[in-house]
């Protein structure tokens, strides 16, 4: 063995921290969530970038382990998972106690994809552009996320595939909104907030942050 080589035992990594020595409670840690809890999980797992956004690569991660430690393989952090990474409920995470709340750790990721999309302003629509020069709808959110580290599917209908469907009322600036037109996802934006959306809607129109145009959509959230 090389010297300074990691061991691997059973998947997860001995040079994460060792559980927090006193909480009140574990955190249940799921697909979109980011915070200080999502990063020492990922150094548990070994998932590099350890960043804190529980991403694909992270829900994976979770999946792999607790199909090894005989757990129901949901991809989520709770209870019976944070038991098998020696995290217990009486002894277990300070963790979480310096965790943001999901709400605000969300919330600067969404002001990021924001920015970003702003910056894409007046680029023009290309059918199967993906930038950074032109871009279709997909081609643009795909690119979008990709900077804040979140690799979308090729296609709206795949993007909707993908995304954990939300209510209107759920929404907030940062999320997807899906167009649908005889029962399929035809067009793919980000959500604005008051009606509006950041889009590359068609060779018309160049980039920009446009008032939605249709009654039809639904929404998501990766």
């Amino acid at each position: 063995m090389v010297a300074g080589a990691l061991l691997l035992v059973g998947g997860v990594s001995p040079v994460a921290a060792a559980p927090p020595r006193a909480v009140a409670k574990t955190p249940t840690l799921e697909y979109g969530d980011q915070s200080s809890a999502v990063a020492w999980v990922q150094r548990k797992l070994n998932v590099r970038p350890s960043s804190g956004y529980f991403g694909p690569r992270t829900r994976a991660a979770v999946k792999r382990f607790q199909h090894r430690h005989g757990l129901h393989r949901t991809g989520r952090v709770g209870n019976p998972t944070w038991k098998a990474l020696g995290v217990g409920p009486s002894s277990a995470s300070r963790v979480a106690s310096r965790a943001p709340s999901r709400r605000a750790a969300s919330t600067t990721r969404d002001a990021a994809v924001l920015r970003i999309a702003a910056k894409q302003k007046g680029k023009p629509y290309r059918y199967g552009a993906t930038g950074p020069r032109a871009f279709d709808c997909s081609g643009f959110v795909g690119y979008v996320y990709g900077k804040v580290g979140v690799t979308l599917p090729r296609t709206s209908g795949a993007i909707r595939a993908k995304a954990r469907r939300i209510s209107a009322a759920q929404a907030r600036p940062g999320d997807l909104v899906f167009v649908q037109r005889r029962g399929r996802v035809s067009h793919v934006a980000i959500y604005a907030g008051n009606g509006r959306w950041w889009e590359a809607s068609n060779v018309s129109h160049p980039v920009g942050r446009n008032k939605a145009w249709t009654r039809s959509v639904s929404y998501g959230r990766v």
